[in-house]
This record gives structure tokens, C-alpha cells and sequence, in this order.
């Protein structure tokens, strides 16, 4: 997914030369590793049946909360800036994860 993931994250930022591909790749490795942890805990609580609406309404906006935030950490955004490249992040996450997924059948037919 890093591999993936990296030239997304540099079309936010190709502008930014003090940015380079090395941070694009820290941050994409700290948000995976983020969103895996996360959602590991989301399935053990939804496990010992402890979950609910509560918990399907905090799997869907914490990682967006994450990622705006991270992003602002990061690269020392606004609020605002954070918040709208988080939006287009997200479009990019959902491109992401459906070439990872294709990439996976693929294997599984041809590999």
C-alpha cells in the first residue's frame, strides 16, 4: 500500500520543495499503521459485542479526524487547508485501496 499510496499523497504537495518523497513515505507509513491499528481494535470490540451505532459512527469519522490532523502536523497546515486536502485525500484512499484490491485478485488469478 505505501508504494500506492506515495504518489497521491505528492500530488497534494508537488508544489512544496521542501517536501520530499522521503516525508510523503513517513507519513504514509504512521497513517496505515494508524488505520490498521485502528480498525483491529474497531473488530475486537465489535467481537465481544461491545459495539453499536457508536462504534460503526467512530470507525467512519476518527480516521478522517486522523488524517486531517496528521496532515496538519505534518506539513504544517491551517485548519482549513488540512481539512480540504483531507477531503481529497480521502477520494484518493478510496482509488488507492480498489488498485490494491485488483492488484490482489490479480495475484490470486495469475500469480
Amino acid at each position: 500500500l505505501i508504494p500506492l499510496s506515495v504518489p497521491f499523497l505528492w500530488a497534494l504537495f508537488f508544489w512544496k520543495r521542501q517536501y520530499k518523497l522521503y516525508d510523503h513515505a513517513v507519513f504514509v507509513t504512521y497513517s496505515i499503521t494508524f488505520m490498521s491499528l485502528f480498525y483491529i481494535l474497531v473488530a475486537i470490540v465489535a467481537a465481544a459485542g461491545l459495539g453499536g451505532g457508536w462504534l460503526a459512527v467512530a470507525a467512519l469519522a476518527l480516521p478522517f479526524v486522523h488524517v486531517t490532523r496528521q496532515l496538519q502536523q505534518a506539513y504544517q497546515l491551517g485548519w482549513f487547508s488540512a481539512f480540504m486536502r483531507a477531503w481529497v485525500l480521502t477520494f484518493f484512499i478510496t482509488w488507492i485501496l480498489a488498485i490494491f484490491v485488483l492488484i490482489l485478485v490479480a495475484l490470486g488469478l495469475f500469480g
